[in-house]
């Protein structure tokens, strides 16, 4: 599981960290990935074939990858779920250091909880949702059942108690 830090604005649950080991799997992976169409551009040149259309095809597959998979190293590096509390409404975002995504908010007026347990944790560990009319924000980070329970005393009493 994570670290959750609570501030007066919002909540941070940040993510654990991954083995090193995998990370540098998943760079190297990068950098195959990167180099393939450079490469393959190199051996046309160098061949004399000239400009071919499935260059570009290869740029924007193998480059796709690669941003793909950055986007995972930046995840289990750097990835956390904020939720942010304003006067009416709580927004969520996960943050992966160099850019943030999944953009949700919902209002507060009538919120519901949910808790979803993973099958083999019995009941110990899993993620939340958060639910008003038909909106919801969805947690992907595992958490705790006791960290659940702090998030949702947490909320209730910002804005369920006034």
């Amino acid at each position: 599981m994570g670290q959750i830090i609570f501030s007066d604005s919002e909540i941070t649950i940040y993510r654990k960290k991954v083995p090193p080991l995998i990370l540098v799997g998943l760079s190297v992976i990068i950098g195959i990935a990167a180099l393939i169409p450079i490469f393959a551009t190199g051996f046309r040149i160098f061949y004399g074939m000239g400009f071919h259309f499935g260059l570009i095809i290869s740029y924007l597959l193998f480059w796709g990858i690669t941003i793909y998979i950055f986007r995972i190293i930046l995840w289990n590096t750097n990835g956390k779920e904020i939720l942010n509390f304003k006067q009416d409404k709580i927004i969520y975002y996960a943050d992966y250091g160099l850019f943030k995504d999944g953009r949700k908010e919902i209002h507060t007026s009538e919120l519901f909880f949910e808790f979803l347990e993973q099958p083999e944790s019995h009941g110990k560990i899993g993620s939340f949702i958060l639910y008003e009319g038909n909106n919801k924000i969805e947690s992907v980070l595992n958490i705790s059942r006791d960290e659940f329970e702090e998030i949702k005393k947490e909320i209730k009493t910002r804005y369920l108690t006034a």
